[in-house]
């Protein structure tokens, strides 16, 4: 019984092990699956914040935080100011390649301009963008000009300015300030004329009469306030009508063209009344005048005038009259109803005892007669008392511009010393002849024609102080123009630049007269007119 048993465990033992034989030679192996090959990406990159903005430039960088699987072969920053999704056919850096953290620096900007900017990555699969940023360069200070002032008056001017860059902001302001202190700004008083680039003018109103002021141009941005040049003017002094002004006519409270004008010790004027053919006397405040020679209509006759031109008046107040239309000089005694033939009356022409349109005139103390002889003639005649005929003591020898010619001199005046002083009118200056000379002097203007302070513009009345200041009636500019002592250019003391009928205008200024307290008297000849500036 038991010899069975342990065959039984035997049969047992060796069944199993032939069936664990069976299963591991008929067990099934698991195949291993393929592995896919990775596929490259764009790379992936982002932008720094954009810093040290100037007006040229800027400071960025980025981050490549992918090269998607495959090498990244360049990398930067692209921009564009018109461009919205700049790329890297715009502006670029390049700054290195593969992955990691780079730096960029912007350059060639334009001042005040907004730009769109982003990062880039290229690989071998394309080039990816981060989000885009913008920025703006910085601006500058405007760039502008300041007009030159014009149409001053006593109490205002016209003047402005040109802006020709807004430095790259807007402008938000602009006009002009204006002080009588050097370097006037938007502090000082100013004037607010609208926004933006060009041109644009200005009225300044409110002013000092007779003052010297300081003016420029001012334009604002988001930067500052820039300024233009500086200009420096003086407004003028307003004259004040003391005979006629009352329009054109023959009545005794008005003058028709007044050419010319004396002014006696006691403060009267006599005016030659051109158009009505008379002299006027106009007591000092009088409102109207007193006809003192001719006014009998014109004609040649002994109480009459044709175009009387120059006047004036000797220490005993006989009245001396320049005819423009009878060619003679007509001595009035006082109270005198005719005159007498002093020079000239003999026709139109050259000869020694003739004159040709004579204009200006000057008595000096020894009763010698000096008298512009303008029209074809281009002389400067003196007349001893009772003598037939003249002498050529300026000009005569035709018409030019060389020192011993005149061309067309209207204006005369002649110093205590002797010394004639000739409007030399369409030379445009005024001549200094001394006593025998052959030649003459340039002391104004003599720069061409013009409006300039060293020029004059067909000057014809004249008058020379006890100072030796020159004041010429500067008729096409308006303006009587005062020349110191060998001085290079004048200053305006009555009238301006700008004709008209106003207090502190003049229209065709033909003759001036200062007294012994410096007031300065004007024939308005256009304006009908005699004004009076006090001594500035």
């Amino acid at each position: 019984m038991k010899i069975l048993s342990n065959h039984k465990f035997f049969t047992f033992f060796l069944l199993s092990l032939l069936l664990f034989q069976c299963n591991k030679d008929t067990s099934i192996i698991e195949p291993v699956a393929p592995q896919t090959p990775t596929v490259p990406q764009s790379p992936v990159v982002t932008l720094n914040p954009v810093s040290n903005i100037t007006i040229s430039g800027a400071s960025t960088g980025g981050s490549v935080t992918s090269d998607g699987g495959a090498t990244v072969t360049s990398r930067g920053v692209c921009w564009s100011s018109t461009n919205a999704s700049p790329t890297t056919a715009d502006s670029k850096t390049s700054d290195g390649t593969g992955t990691g953290d780079f730096s960029s620096v912007i350059t060639g900007l334009t001042v005040g301009t907004t730009y769109n900017i982003r990062a880039y990555a290229t690989n071998s699969v394309g080039t990816s963008y981060s989000s885009v940023i913008s920025f703006k360069t910085l601006s500058l200070i405007p760039t502008l000009t300041t007009i030159e002032p014009v149409l001053v008056s006593s109490s205002s001017l016209n003047t402005g300015g040109n802006i020709t860059s807004d430095g790259g902001s807007p402008i938000t302001a602009r006009g002009v300030c204006w002080s009588t202190s050097t370097g006037p700004t938007i502090v000082n008083s100013k004037t607010t004329d609208g926004t933006g680039i060009g041109t644009f003018t200005s009225v300044i109103t409110g002013l000092a009469l007779n003052t010297q002021y300081y003016v420029r141009a001012y334009a604002t941005n988001s930067v500052g306030t820039a300024y233009g040049s500086e200009m420096t003017l003086k407004t003028i002094l307003s004259g004040t009508t003391v005979a006629g002004g009352n329009g054109n006519g023959p009545a005794a409270n008005q003058l028709q063209s007044p050419s010319a004008l004396f002014i006696d010790a006691l403060g009267n004027m006599f005016i030659a009344d051109q158009s009505n053919n008379r002299v006027q006397k106009w007591a000092s405040g009088a409102t109207s005048g007193t006809t003192v020679a001719g006014g009998n209509g014109a004609g040649p006759a002994a109480n009459q005038l044709n175009g009387p031109s120059g006047v004036f008046v000797d220490g005993s107040g006989n009245i001396y009259v320049t005819e423009l239309n009878n060619n003679r000089i007509q001595k009035w005694a006082p109270g005198a109803t005719s005159g007498t033939t002093v020079a000239g009356g003999n026709g139109a022409g050259s000869a020694a005892n003739q004159f040709y349109l004579p204009q200006g005139l000057f008595v000096d103390a020894s009763g010698n007669m000096y008298v512009a002889d303008p029209y074809n003639n281009h002389r400067v005649q003196k007349w001893a008392p009772g003598a037939a005929s003249g002498t050529t003591v300026a000009g005569g020898n035709g018409k030019g511009a060389a020192s011993n010619q005149l061309s067309f001199p209207e204006g005369i005046f002649v110093d205590a010393s002797g010394n004639i002083y000739v409007s030399d009118t369409y030379n445009h200056r005024i001549q200094k002849w001394a006593p025998g000379a052959t030649s003459g002097t340039t002391v104004a203007g003599g720069n061409g024609v013009g409006s300039a302070a060293n020029q004059l513009n067909y000057p014809r009345g004249l008058f020379v102080d006890s100072s030796r200041n020159i004041y010429v009636a500067d008729i096409r500019n308006h303006r009587i123009q005062k020349w110191a002592p060998g001085a290079t250019s004048g200053t305006t003391v009555a009238g301006s630049n700008e004709s008209g009928p106003l207090a502190y205008q003049l229209q065709n200024p033909s003759g001036v007269f200062v007294d012994a307290s410096g007031n300065i008297y004007v024939a308005d000849q256009n304006n009908n007119r005699i004004q009076k500036w006090d001594k500035p």
